[in-house]
Order: C-alpha cells, then structure tokens, then sequence
C-alpha cells in the first residue's frame, strides 16, 4: 500500500511540473476578457467572447465563444514557452452547439505558422470532456495554444467551454468523469444508468496490474464496490439523488489526494401521457404548440428515421405526427418501432418538435404503420399536416432538382409542392407522373413530403395529358352510383373520402369500364383515384340527396 501511494504522489508531482496552462476561467477583467487568453493570434471578436455564467461545468463561470459563419474564428492563449518536438496535451470541458477544435501557432514554417487538429462537433446541453495533442515543430518562447470556432448556433446556446489545462506528454494523473446522467437532470424511469470515463487507473478484481476499483454512494448511503468500467445499473424510487464515484486501491482505500466524481439528478415516475395530437393542435396563428417549452412524456409508431431524428405518429390523420430531433437515440430506432418518449416541446423556426431528450423507451418492433393520410399539393402545405405520414396522388413532376435536394410536383389541384430527401433522396424524371408516400417536415418556410425509400415512389406513368390515355369518371355530381370508362384497361378504383382515407376499394375489374354502386355513401365531396395499364388518374365528385 505505502509503495503504491509513493508511485501514485510521483507521478502527480511529474504532471504538476508538466502543465504549463490551466484556466478554469473564474478571473475577467471585464465580461469578455478572461485571464490567460487574447494572445496576439486571436481573431474573433471582443463582443463575440462572453463571461458565462449558467451551467458552467466547474466554479461560477465559463467562456462562450460565439461565430455563427464557416469561416472560423481563434480565441487563443497569451504566449507560452514551448520545445520542438514536444508533444503539448490540450483538455477541455465544452458543451453548446458548433464545431471546436485546437491548434498551436509557434511560428513553423508551413500552415503560415499555424497547426490545427480537426474540428469536434458539439450539439448537447450536456459538458462533455475532450482532449486533443499537438506537437510543437519551433522552440520559442511566443506559442500561442488556439481555440478555433464555426458555425456555432443559438440553439443550444453557442459554444461554451470551461476548465482548461494544457499539459507537455500525456497527462497520467487518474481521473473519473461521469458522462450520464446529465448534472442537475430530471428523469423519468427508475432504471438509472451510471455511465463514466476512467483513465490512467486499470479497474478489476484485486490482481496483477489492477490498480484498484471504483467505490460508490447514493445519498451518501451503504457504499458499494464496482470492479469494471461498465456502467452502474441502479433502480431508484421518485425522488432527489446524488451519487458519487471514487477510485479506491485495492484494499478499498481512498487515494492521495482522492480521486471522484458525483452527480445530481432527480427522478419523476408516474408523468401523465400527452398525445402527439394535444402537443400538435392549435389555433394559433403562428401554428405554435400550446405546449412550447413544456416537458412532456408521449408517444407513437415510428414513420420515418435518419442521423439527426425521427418522426412518430400516434393515430391516423390530421395533428397526429411529430418531429423529434434526437441525434443521440435515432441509431437505436427503426421504421415501425412503438415508443415512449419525454422531451420538451420546441418550436425550431416554425417547425413543432420534441427535442432535449430525458428518455426513450423501444416497447415493440415491426408494428403496422398508420395509413397514409390522401393529400393534394394545397392541403400537405398546412399545419394540421406537420410531421404526419401522408400520400399524394397522381403527381406530375414539373422540376427534377429544385435545389437541397428537392424536387418540385403538381396534381390535379394546379398546385405544387416539394419532395425533399432528408430521409431518402431519390432522381425523379421530368414529366413522370408518381405517387409519393412520406411524413411532412417543415423547414426554411415550406413543407416538404419525405420519402423513406423506394417504395414511398411509386411511378404512375407519364403526361396524364397523353391522348392515347383517356379515363373518364361521370356524372361529377351522382345520388347512387357513378360510371368510370378508359379506352384501356381498368385495374383499380379507389374511393378517398374527404378527410382523405380510402373508403371504398374496387379490383380486379378487369374491364375498360364499370359502373360503382355508392348509395351508402354520405353527401359530400370524394376524389375517385383510377388506375388503369398506363395511368392513374383523380377525379373529384359529390355524393348528392336523392
């Protein structure tokens, strides 16, 4: 035990001597210049660097950096010394939203003096540790260590970065981090996972080259022993918690000086469900949720799926679908899964969605989808449509690259929308007529149908203009039945109501016309879709009292 203490003080006292920086940014002259940075090299702007003070990771305070452009920005330190050929140790905590990264300026003769490493993506509230390395190639006493931003975004608050330190080599001191839960969190599951990082300190049962193992507390009650990195499973009733992880020797000593990490949270159970509809309808004009900035815990089927997120769908029609922006989750997700989820409702640019994840539950796979609602290119450009699986028929494409990946399409109203590829990106053809199957996402001011794969394009046919082609539907206002002839043969006739479900079906006709029996039908308006060999076509009708 003595000897393993002695080899634990050496090397912390080797790191000491190691680190030339270390900024946990709690000093400022004034709200936008912290002590130890604006070296000569830094480019960003004087408004653009900001004393933060919500959520920091350690202390009162941290450094936001913001540079919404692609063009970066460098926040650098004051000069430091630095040796050729030494390898310079960079960590961080960070958090927010844009792209990070370090580099050095020593004045080398390529890269104008300047080396960077690449650039880490950060989308999180959450403070996640990074590390980075760069190797000085000049001896010199005028190095300046550099942050470098772009395309940092208010939607989770910019970048923000705290605790600093700079070391020469690797760093060996052992550290523990917990990385989930988040600190101060609200969870919604008494299923609790303790997810952490451990370096430099091998964990496992008392052995050769195990160092020791991790000991740990909830409420600071009946320490427990963990010997491996996996996480710690704990089942936890409602109600406020704080758990601490130690690393221990094996003999389940503390070391010198103690080596830990704790976190936070607290647990909600029994969170009453809001349906996808109560989040979705509204009268606003603006088409904002009621529920904005709400935490809510709902659910559905899931209709579409890609890296960034997925949509879910509780119920047929109108207000029924939902965006979720869950980069995190959406890997674990397929078409068809039926989940639960709690987020907080947010209103991205117009678009209603749940994001800020607390939890996602998989109750099944492989589960019916909810049908299609029937669009036209007016109806799919509204908000009862926002995030709902809908279809549209019989529809012409008049551009095959209307720009980001969109492609342009008329029906039978005259009107046109967008068919985008956020979830499946497909080449139409010019003048084909398709019908196109997908949930309804809304960005940059206008709606877009999203197919998910080949099968939500199904080819009709060409120009319905084609004289060859002639498929005729009458009367336009009938009491009982309707007539439907084609110079070609007839396959399929559908019957869509009003509210666009399919109500009636008609196959294997098997004929060039036929006469549809409706008297059962309601008054009002039906589209009667016909497929035929070649084509498909739409005809609005009226059902009318005798």
């Amino acid at each position: 035990m003595k000897s393993f203490l002695l080899l634990f003080c050496l090397i912390l006292l080797e790191n000491l001597k190691s680190q030339i920086f270390n900024c946990d940014f709690e000093t400022w002259s004034d709200n936008h210049h912290p002590a130890g940075f604006w070296g000569a090299k830094t480019n960003i702007e004087v408004d653009s660097v900001v004393k933060y003070s919500t959520s920091v990771h350690g202390g009162s305070f941290a450094v936001q950096l913001i540079n919404t452009e692609s063009t970066h920005k460098r926040f650098t330190t004051q000069p430091l010394s630095v040796d050729s050929g030494t390898v310079y140790t960079i960590s961080f905590w960070v958090r927010g939203k844009g792209n990070v990264r370090t580099g050095i300026y020593d004045g080398r003769t390529s890269g104008n003096g300047y080396y960077y490493n690449s650039y880490v993506n950060v989308n999180t509230l959450e403070w996640q540790y990074v590390t980075q390395s760069v190797t000085a190639e000049v001896t010199t006493t005028s190095a300046e260590f550099i942050f470098s931003v772009q395309y940092t975004n208010s939607a989770n608050d910019h970048i923000q970065i705290d605790d600093v330190q700079i070391f020469s080599g690797t760093p060996q001191t052992p550290t523990i981090t917990i990385t989930s839960p988040a600190n101060n969190s609200t969870l919604y599951s008494s299923n609790v996972s303790i997810v952490f990082n451990v370096t430099n300190f091998n964990i496992g049962q008392p052995g050769p080259n195990i160092d020791g193992h991790i000991k740990y507390t909830v409420n600071n009650l009946n320490p427990q022993m963990h010997y491996s990195t996996s996480p710690i499973s704990l089942t936890l009733n409602e109600g406020s918690y704080t758990v601490v992880l130690e690393l221990v020797d094996n003999n389940n000593n503390s070391l010198n000086p103690p080596i830990l990490a704790s976190v936070t949270f607290n647990i909600v159970l029994n969170m009453q469900f809001t349906s996808i509809y109560n989040i979705q309808y509204t009268t606003d004009p603006s088409g904002n949720s009621p529920l904005v900035d709400d935490t809510v815990l709902t659910g559905g089927i899931v209709t579409g799926v890609h890296s960034q997120g997925f949509f879910i769908q509780s119920g047929y029609g109108m207000w029924n679908g939902i965006y979720v922006y869950a980069p995190t989750y959406s890997s674990q997700l397929s078409i068809g899964d039926s989940v639960t989820i709690v987020g907080k409702v947010k209103e991205y640019y117009g678009l209603t969605e749940i994001t800020n994840l607390a939890n996602l539950t998989i109750h099944s796979s492989g589960n019916a989808l909810p049908q299609p609602y029937i669009v036209n290119a007016t109806t799919v450009k509204t908000e009862p449509f926002e995030g709902v699986l809908v279809k549209i028929l019989n529809a012409k494409c008049i551009n095959p690259n209307a720009g980001y990946g969109m492609w342009t399409v008329k029906d039978y109203t005259n009107d046109s929308c967008k068919i985008h590829n956020l979830l499946y990106s497909y080449t139409p053809v010019l003048n084909k007529i398709y019908n196109i199957t997908g949930p309804v996402y809304y960005a940059y001011q206008e709606y877009r149908i999203e197919p998910r794969s080949e099968n939500d394009i199904e080819i009709v046919g060409n120009v319905s203009e084609n004289p060859i082609f002639n498929t005729v539907v009458y009367p336009v206002e009938f009491v009982n039945e309707i007539n439907v002839k084609s110079n070609v043969k007839l396959l399929c006739i559908n019957v869509i109501s009003e509210n666009g479900k399919v109500i009636k079906s008609f196959s294997d006709i098997n004929s060039t016309c036929t006469t549809l029996k409706l008297n059962n039908l309601r008054s009002g308006i039906y589209l009667i879709e016909v497929r035929t060999e070649n084509t498909t076509t739409i005809q609005k009708v009226i059902k009318i009292q005798e």
